[in-house]
């Protein structure tokens, strides 16, 4: 991915979002006693509470975002396309996007997010090199600053669930995602894996404190502050398939 020197010569850092930002990864079988809790103490988001993401990740063809996380760089990226789960879709209608450049330093995020039309509303059955793929994420790049000069290649497809809360004690935005699932691989960076279901489940607090509320059920589930990526681990999950197959 570009580094830290070419993204600050581009004035790429100005174009993005801060927000803070943390991560709870817990055994799948605390969810709905979790999701019981939430509903509990906070309140659900008024538009969106619950639904399906799907992401594509895109990395170097020798995983340079990947080993950015895997490594512990105090400048972790990524690149990915996500949209989600939509209901009463017509088969010839389009659907909105995002192509997304997250940026991480230690607890803060920051992120570039372009939104963008998908011209086909079945795109989690596409093919991860279906052109439509890099008509839509080069231009954004361009728009933004991005290197052209590393190839990207879309990694993987990976989905899950998430939940959404508002903590009115802290003012904080919580999300339980769970149910995650890498859908498809690139079988010429993994030639053996297969779609795989990840089982960890994962809670995170983003532009906010920790209220007492949620700081007591942490305690209680013993769930700790973690870097938990879900493209890294389901990259190690699918390498791992690969080194045994």
């Amino acid at each position: 991915m570009a580094s830290k020197e070419f993204l600050e010569s581009r004035g790429f850092f100005s174009l993005l979002t801060r927000k803070s930002e943390k991560k709870f990864p817990f055994h799948p079988f605390y969810t709905d006693f979790i999701l019981d809790f939430l509903h509990h103490i906070c309140i659900p988001h008024s538009e969106f509470p619950e639904n399906k993401i799907f992401t594509i990740y895109y990395d170097t063809l020798d995983l340079r975002s990947y080993y950015e996380n895997v490594n512990g760089d105090s400048l972790k990226s990524k690149l990915r396309i996500r949209w989600y789960s939509q209901k009463n879709i017509l088969s010839d209608s389009s659907i909105d996007a995002f192509v997304e450049v997250k940026v991480k330093k230690g607890f803060s995020v920051e992120k570039v997010r372009k939104q963008v039309r998908l011209r086909r509303p079945q795109v989690e059955e596409m093919s991860l090199f279906d052109r439509l793929w890099e008509d839509v994420l080069f231009p954004v790049l361009a728009e933004i600053g991005w290197s052209r000069n590393e190839r990207l290649f879309p990694v993987m497809l990976i989905t899950y669930i998430r939940s959404r809360f508002l903590d009115p004690f802290a003012g904080s935005h919580i999300a339980l995602d769970r149910n995650i699932v890498v859908e498809k691989v690139n079988k010429e960076l993994l030639p053996s894996a297969r779609p795989v279901r990840i089982n960890t489940a994962v809670l995170e607090i983003k532009g906010g404190d920790i209220s007492r509320p949620i700081a007591g059920m942490l305690r209680k589930l013993s769930m700790r502050w973690d870097s938990f990526s879900k493209y890294v681990v389901g990259m190690d999950s699918c390498r791992r398939i690969n080194e045994v197959l």
